[in-house]
């Protein structure tokens, strides 16, 4: 009986029969090896699926990668997307075992090139140099990147004429060779992107690599210094007429100005400066304003006078054709200290005191002041605005107020834990002898240290009264997550007064919608009566709110000559029975312009003799699915107000019932509806058409209609037009809105959010599979278009805006652009 091994019986079988089974099988299961060698070749072609995208860590695996190509051609064809890299665990070792030209024959079909070996870079550059004809014939994508500082032939890339995008990375570029032979270096017809982040060398070569890119729309230039060879790189590519798009970025040392070639970038719409670029001075936004810019970012340590960015946006002087800022020129951070359990880990809290945020450096030029101006005017003037030092103030708030609650809670918890030897302590502060100084001296010398690190608690009690004066800052912001501790609050100003005059904004969140009944009626009232610098207060709960507004009506001045902004919300279900909210008190503050309420009832009950009037309001927006009545008399009795907001089931049917009562609506200049999850869909109603003033309307949740506007909206003198997420409308009748023969004749702005995407950030590179996974499944959102709201639909309504110089904004105008990112 023989021993050697048997050929399988498929081997027997017809060509087109086997290959037929095969595909069968590999369809459903594909196993990881053929059932036998011969079967290999078969094996490899239906599965090139499999070898389309490689990823090679390590010189070990780009051995074994290399003699798999050249020993298994299918596996070498199939590659298209191809990255060499390098890790901890694997890194890149002497390359022995790789003949670059037999190994580079079977990835002829390659695609995207991607190697950070120096040893790769080098082997393939020198093989480009010795080939008669480019060897990758479809390549698209190359990314050079390696961290060695070897020179690198880049004169040699120019061979490579399907090139789309290329990123280099290199110490320094080599010197060509002098009489070398340029017979077969062409230009690169098809090169649209190029990042150059090159140290030094031959800058010649990198010069002429801009020079042959004929189409080059995006240029990113690293490690930039303000010399004659960068300046020779810039007037290159000035000189193509082509350049879109331009990010220029340094080191951070030394600091560099604004080069002048940026003046022949004529069709420049986005600039990016980067590290290092000091953008303070006068003349450097004189040459911005010559550019026809649509974006301009301002990265991580740049130098930016917030007074001449001002002055791009707003005035006689601003740059008309900008419609993006970005500014991370500060940067703030903050460890969400909130979420922690304060009582299982107080030495936790320590650390967050010490390195758990991070405050924003503002400086002469861009102060915190300067900033929030900006912010302002960027919105009065309909420029999206983003950016880390847009955050900064935000965060620098969060800070004040989580270092205030916990600094507050560690003074409580030392001491509970100081009261057993009280009496002792007492005699030891009564004995120290900064209390035997003159009271001024006393004050310079706490505020000295208060001013380098302000104490937790005071030295003794006698000082309490300054170390509260001392932390003003610290008292002028409170907010309470819990309505509950409101009682341990008012036995706090009942003890130091000075806390309340320090208060200027209050703001009680109700998380869960808790049922508050076990408050004492008269804290609330003690709480209100504490508070009288408050210039914006913010309640939440039914019990807080009706003490509040009984508080107003009591009789006597409430002693609230500041207070300028009020939100008040309460739910129904928070009681067992419908309260009557009356809110003619609001009439005893004076200074109130904003009011934002969410309850179930508004009634306004003045006192027979007494007027009614709030003749400092402006904006109000409101949420009051009762009876109209009171939101009606409350509206009328505002001379100055001009901005509604209104939310209900659904809007159109508030704004009809309000018309019904006869409210005074004709002053509204911005009007904003929106509809809740019950609300159901609405259309806009006829009753619009009155609102004679009207130039910004926003249109929220649920409106929906995908028939033509109606001939009212077009009547109105309207600047200013939004739709919100979950509005269901056309794009075409979005286009009409815009232009042709029935387009509103003052639009001068268009938001559109009817359609999202979402893109998380990720490092593919540095990412373990756990973070890809967890990206793949929650990681993006592709945009829902719809039939009647479609990409290329979408596409159209940017063009007609671009026609009739409207400036569009919105999710939707960014989803295509997020949409191509995600795949």
């Amino acid at each position: 009986m023989s021993l050697l091994p048997q050929a399988s019986a498929l081997l027997s079988l017809p060509a087109e029969l086997l290959e037929a089974i095969f595909k069968d099988v590999y369809t459903h299961a594909a196993p990881r090896v053929p059932p036998c060698r011969a079967l290999l070749p078969l094996h490899d072609k239906l599965l090139k699926a499999r070898y389309a995208k490689v990823k090679i860590v390590g010189s070990d695996m780009l051995e074994r990668y290399s003699t798999a190509v050249q020993t298994r051609s299918p596996v070498g064809l199939a590659c298209q997307p191809l990255k060499v890299m390098s890790s901890y665990h694997f890194p890149h070792k002497k390359l022995s075992g790789i003949a670059f030209h037999k190994f580079s024959l079977p990835l002829r079909n390659l695609r995207n090139l991607d190697v950070d070996n120096m040893q790769f870079v080098t082997a393939f550059v020198e093989h480009l140099e010795k080939s008669s004809a480019p060897p990758f014939p479809h390549l698209a994508s190359l990314a050079l990147t390696p961290s060695e500082h070897e020179p690198v032939a880049v004169h040699a890339l120019r061979k490579l004429t399907s090139l789309t995008s290329m990123t280099l990375a290199l110490y320094r570029a080599a010197i060509a060779v002098e009489g070398q032979d340029e017979t077969g270096v062409t230009t690169l017809p098809k090169l649209t992107f190029i990042s150059l982040a090159i140290r030094g060398g031959d800058f010649s070569s990198n010069v002429q690599l801009v020079a042959s890119a004929l189409a080059l729309r995006t240029l990113n230039i690293k490690h930039y210094v303000a010399n004659d060879s960068y300046g020779a790189l810039l007037d290159a590519a000035a000189k193509l007429g082509t350049v879109t798009e331009l990010t220029l970025s340094g080191a951070g040392s030394p600091s560099w100005k604004t080069p002048k070639q940026l003046k022949s970038f004529t069709r420049l719409a986005d600039l990016t400066l980067g590290s290092g670029c000091t953008t303070r001075d006068a003349l450097t936004f004189e040459l911005l304003r010559r550019l026809p810019l649509q974006s301009l970012h301002f990265g991580s340590d740049t130098i930016v006078s917030s007074d001449h960015v001002l002055a791009l946006i707003t005035g006689t002087d601003k740059l008309d054709s900008l419609q993006t800022v970005t500014l991370d020129n500060i940067y703030a951070d903050c460890d969400d200290v909130q979420q922690w359990d304060w009582h299982r880990d107080i030495d936790a809290l320590y650390q967050w005191l010490k390195k758990g945020y991070t405050k924003p450096r503002w400086t002469k030029t861009f102060s915190r002041q300067g900033c929030q101006t900006f912010i302002d005017a960027a919105e009065s003037e309909g420029i999206t605005l983003s950016g880390s030092s847009v955050e900064a103030i935000d965060i620098e708030d969060d800070i004040s107020i989580d270092k205030d609650d916990v600094e507050g809670f560690l003074e409580r918890s030392s001491t509970c834990n100081a009261s057993r030897g009280e009496d002792h302590l007492l005699v030891l502060q009564q004995q120290s002898r900064l209390l035997r100084l003159p009271a001024e001296l006393l004050e310079l010398v706490m505020r000295n240290v208060y001013d380098h690190e302000p104490l937790l608690v005071p030295l003794c009690r006698r000082l309490l009264p300054f170390h509260d004066r001392l932390l003003h800052r610290r008292r002028a912001k409170v907010k309470i997550d819990h309505p509950y501790t409101i009682s341990a609050f008012c036995l706090s100003l009942a003890l130091r007064p000075t806390i309340g005059e320090m208060c200027q904004s209050f703001k009680v969140a109700n998380p869960g919608r808790r049922l508050l009944d076990k408050i004492p009626i008269r804290d609330p009232w003690n709480l209100f009566a504490a508070l009288p610098n408050l210039r914006t207060l913010d309640l939440a709960g039914l019990q807080l709110v009706s003490s509040f507004l009984a508080y107003l009506s009591h009789g006597s001045s409430p002693g609230m000559p500041n207070l300028s902004t009020v939100a008040l919300t309460a739910y129904a279900e928070q009681a067992d029975r419908s309260f009557a909210l009356s809110a003619e008190g609001l009439k005893e503050l004076p200074a109130l312009g904003a009011l934002y309420v969410t309850l179930p009832t508004l009634t306004v009950k003045p006192k027979r003799g007494q007027a009614f009037q709030l003749p400092a309001l402006t904006t109000f927006a409101f949420d009051v699915p009762g009876d109209l009545a009171g939101v009606s008399q409350l509206i009328n009795a505002s001379p100055a107000f001009h901005f509604v907001r209104m939310y209900g089931s659904p809007p159109s049917k508030t704004l009809q019932d309000l018309s019904a009562f006869g409210t005074r609506l004709d002053s509204i200049c911005k009007l904003a509806l929106h509809g809740t999850g019950s609300s159901g869909s609405w259309r806009l109603p006829s009753e619009v058409a009155d609102l004679k003033n009207l130039t910004t309307l926003t249109l929220g949740a649920k409106y929906t209609t995908f028939g033509p506007f109606p001939d009212a909206l077009r009547q109105l003198p309207l600047e200013n037009l939004r739709f919100c997420a979950s509005t269901f409308t056309s794009f075409a009748h979005i286009v009409d809105l815009i232009s042709g023969p029935n387009k509103l004749a003052n639009l001068e702005q268009m938001t559109v959010d009817t359609v999202s995407a979402r893109c998380d950030a990720i490092d593919v590179d540095e990412a373990d599979r756990i973070a890809l996974v967890s990206w793949l499944n929650h990681g993006y959102a592709l945009p829902e278009w719809t039939f009647n709201f479609s990409r290329p639909g979408c596409q159209q309504m940017q063009q007609a805006a671009t026609r009739e110089g409207v400036r569009l904004l919105g999710t939707a105008v960014r989803a295509a652009k997020i949409e191509d990112r995600i795949k």
